[in-house]
């Protein structure tokens, strides 16, 4: 009996492993094919991280300073570093302990000569394990690192000479009141190829010194100016996005004064107050690799201003600025704004001041929540076509909410939804396909809608790996458990309030071939298999969620060996071929609690689904039963073809309790689709 063997997307869940592994003490348990993962920075915010981007949640301030992270995106690493660590970067801290995809194995303390070595907070020092990042961030701010040299991997021996001549590249920093900067930083990159040089380092005593290979460097500089009394007087940042360093040392002085284009924030058809922004600046090499630094502001009243570059010789520049404005408390109902400003070839001169409703695409958002209310996080992350790992903050809510949500409506900018239903142990995380929205256009967003059933990534706006399709003699395999019926996928696992289990097998011509957890994975078959069915069991169990708490479902179809290639939508080593699965979308009238009226008749819809691009008949044939005592009798009810693969029906008066649905599906050339849903909604006396 073969065992599944699991694929690791992106490589971003093993990666993250070993960094909770390494850095942070987190509960709950973390699957290798997570998606998306979970991790804490050292210093004690949370992230969410997937290959469509993710979200930090951190707490923001009250007073006028904001809360800041940065972040610097360098082919496989993605450095996050909150505003309270920047100070130390590169310095006492090694900027490796934020590499989110490629954090160091191990750590090890270098006490500076003459120190004694002493207790840190947060840090097991003799192991170099932060294993109360809470209290390792808060210590930093008072002197917790006095007397280390470096928290960092272990150093490793040089391997090899520098293959080119080196300079030092010097950038002083002056901030709006002509001081010395003390807060903020430098990105430097090489542009005739980042992989040759890019780093970020913070000030001190208002400079920064890099030992660079000759070449040409974009430079981004960010300096934030208090007066004498302390009180935060704005962010600048300052761009020299191709400079030759063809001597020993240049020293570049950046003036937060010269940068006098205020970045505004922008006004809105309704009157909305900011909740966070973010500036990102990518520098594309000739290459053509790039270098992509991020400053993310939420909280505070931040004010930004920059200055505009010219265009360049050597590969590229990008640039967009984000928003997310919130309604005022007194509005009637609650609705928001996801902004986006991109430019291609420089960082503008002028920025828009209002955003004109028609460029806007409205959606209607529920937020579902079965039982009391309860806080939520969401976010939105805008994806640029070049753009490897946006970052937003994570914004709170309580749920069951309606919400009215407004979003930037351009070509070639795709956006990820996303909602965490128990953000305190960091579960119940529902992400939405990468969609573009057309200007005017209007549609539905529900999250945890019920029921919660399998399903695919829908994603059309860029190739993506085929989800379920047959490669020679290899099944490749990446199905999502559990999907809500508002089309967002849906990851649980098992913590101290959540009780999840995952089953899959795969029968050859009967024979049982392979069997694990989750059904992501590539998996062998006899050459001359005819027939094969695939069984997927989900059994979930939580303080928050109650319906689909067990779900079976069971496809069979005829297969072949693959002779074709697949649509440039989906990427696969040809000869490959889709999987001819089908996939049920349930649509019932039920609120944002989950539940439908008890003693009333109440509408259902069934679609049965492709995956994106399997040109696929769809099945015409379908029988539905309903069960009002999770299973245990099951009454026929009448499904009418209404078209494209859409089922409707009428469910009788049920009691008070639960709803739960059976259906059987086939298609044209024989394959079926069998699904049990237990508890699909609650049903509300």
């Amino acid at each position: 009996m073969r065992m599944l063997r699991l694929r690791i997307t992106a490589g971003l869940a093993a990666l993250a492993l070993a960094f909770i592994g390494a850095l942070a003490a987190v509960p709950g348990t973390v699957h290798a094919d997570e998606n998306p993962v979970r991790l804490t920075l050292p210093t004690g915010e949370r992230l969410f991280l997937d290959k469509e981007g993710g979200a930090v949640e951190a707490a923001a301030t009250t007073t006028a300073d904001p809360v800041r992270i940065r972040s610097m995106a360098v082919g496989e690493h993605l450095y996050v570093v909150p505003d309270e660590a920047m100070p130390f970067v590169g310095r006492e801290l090694d900027l490796a302990l934020f590499d989110v995809l490629a954090p160091p194995p191990a750590l090890r303390v270098e006490w500076a000569p003459g120190a004694t070595p002493h207790d840190i907070p947060g840090l097991d020092v003799p192991t170099g394990r932060i294993d109360d990042p809470a209290a390792f961030g808060a210590g930093l701010a008072h002197g917790a690192l006095a007397g280390v040299k470096k928290l960092g991997a272990p150093a490793d021996e040089p391997t090899a000479a520098p293959q080119y001549p080196v300079a030092t590249l010097t950038v002083k920093g002056l901030d709006k009141l002509g001081a010395p900067a003390f807060s903020g930083g430098v990105a430097a990159t090489n542009v005739e190829d980042v992989q040759r040089f890019s780093s970020l380092q913070p000030f001190r005593d208002g400079q920064v010194s890099f030992s660079v290979p000759v070449g040409h460097y974009s430079i981004e500089v960010n300096i934030t100016t208090y007066d004498a009394d302390g009180v935060y007087r704005g962010d600048a940042l300052l761009f020299f996005p191709e400079l030759a360093v063809t001597g020993t040392e240049l020293t570049v002085t950046a003036d937060a004064a010269t940068a006098t284009t205020v970045v505004p924030v922008p006004a809105t058809p309704n009157p909305s107050g900011l909740e966070q922004m973010q500036a990102t600046y990518s520098r594309q090499s000739a290459a053509g690799s790039d270098s992509t630094t991020a400053v993310m502001m939420i909280g505070g009243s931040p004010s930004l201003s920059v200055t505009p570059t010219d265009p360049v010789s050597l590969g590229a520049v990008r640039w967009y600025t984000y928003f997310r404005l919130t309604s005022p408390a007194t509005a009637p109902d609650p609705y928001l704004y996801d902004l986006v400003f991109p430019t291609e070839g420089e960082v503008p001169a002028d920025f828009a001041e209002k955003v004109p409703a028609a460029g806007l695409a409205t959606l209607d958002a529920t937020y579902a929540a079965e039982g009391d209310t309860s806080r939520i996080s969401t976010y939105r992350t805008s994806f640029q076509p070049w753009e490897q790992f946006p970052i937003r903050f994570a914004s709170t809510a309580v749920a069951p909410l309606r919400r009215t949500e407004y979003v930037s409506a351009l070509p070639g900018v795709g956006w990820v939804g996303s909602a965490v239903a128990q953000p305190d142990d960091f579960n119940g995380s529902a992400q939405s396909a990468l969609v573009a929205y057309r200007p005017g256009q209007r549609t539905t967003d529900r999250y945890f809608a019920a029921p919660a059933v399998p399903g695919v990534d829908l994603t059309t706006l860029r190739p993506l790996p085929c989800p379920a399709c047959r490669q020679a003699n290899q099944l490749q395999l990446d199905l999502r458990p559990r999907m809500d019926a508002g089309g967002h996928a849906i990851r649980m696992v098992s913590s101290e309030t959540t009780k999840v289990n995952i089953q899959t097998r795969v029968y050859a011509d009967s024979a049982l071939i392979a069997e694990g957890t989750d059904p992501v994975g590539s998996i062998a078959i006899p050459a001359a298999a005819t027939q094969l069915r695939l069984e997927l069991d989900t059994a979930a169990s939580a303080s928050w969620s109650s319906t689909a708490d067990r779900v079976h479902t069971a496809w069979s179809w005829h297969t072949a060996s693959p002779t074709a290639s697949l649509p440039t939508g989906r990427t696969c080593d040809a000869p490959c071929a889709f999987l001819p699965l089908l996939f049920a979308e349930y649509g019932i009238a039920a609120d944002t609690t989950n539940a439908i009226r008890a003693g009333v008749d109440t509408p259902l819809s069934v679609t049965l689904r492709r995956q994106s691009y399997d040109p696929t008949p769809i099945s015409e044939h379908l029988t539905l039963d309903v069960s009002t005592d999770d299973g245990t009798t099951w009454t026929p009810v009448t499904a009418a073809a209404a078209g494209s693969g859409r089922f409707t029906a009428t469910v009788p008066p049920a009691p008070a309790g639960y709803l739960s649905l059976r259906i059987h599906a086939t298609d044209p050339a024989g394959a079926t689709l069998d699904q049990t849903v237990i508890r699909a909604v609650r049903v509300a006396g």
